[in-house]
């Protein structure tokens, strides 16, 4: 059964030991395959742009998340559960704020499993999110949160942090 779920950027995850009590979701763009260290209990790789049309407008070269990748993915991660392979579930993407967060959130909601971060997940790629359950609604953005430019050059300073993500918070209310 999972009991935790955490999104970081593809930096912080290949510095990460492979766990056996971890299974990972890597999400990366055209042309970039990360290097993930063994000894995951899983690992599910997607490909994707990170492309949004509420925040980005219409890109017809996008290579958008696709309906197909949804489905893949929601049977994946129930997999994982109904086989209780892992304890966590570890996912990235090059920032570790978009589409890892999108991610991230719809297991939390979907699950009710605990969301472990140190970012906020408001700035989630809402057509992600949409794809996976579109019942499923984003986090609010509070008054006063950074910016998602902000965010980016906040992202940039832990980079290099090593340590799993179960060492932050984890919250039940996301």
């Amino acid at each position: 059964m999972l009991q935790r779920v955490a999104f970081v950027s593809v930096y912080q995850a290949r510095k990460l030991a492979g766990r056996s009590d971890t299974a990972v979701i890597s999400i990366h763009d055209r042309h970039f395959s990360p290097a993930l260290r063994v000894g995951f209990a899983d690992v599910l790789t997607l490909e994707f742009d990170d492309h949004d049309d509420d925040r980005d407008g219409r890109d017809a070269l996008a290579d958008k998340f696709t309906p197909e990748q949804a489905a893949r993915l929601r049977a994946w991660v129930t997999r994982i559960r109904e086989e209780d392979r892992a304890r966590g579930l570890l996912v990235h993407c090059n920032a570790g704020i978009s589409r890892s967060a999108a991610v991230a959130w719809w297991v939390h909601r979907e699950f009710e499993v605990p969301l472990c971060t140190r970012f906020p997940a408001h700035h989630l790629n809402r057509h992600v999110l949409r794809l996976l359950n579109p019942g499923i609604a984003p986090p609010p953005l509070p008054a006063g949160a950074p910016g998602l430019h902000q965010l980016m050059s906040r992202v940039a300073r832990v980079f290099d942090e090593d340590g799993w993500p179960w060492k932050q918070e984890c919250s039940k209310d996301g």
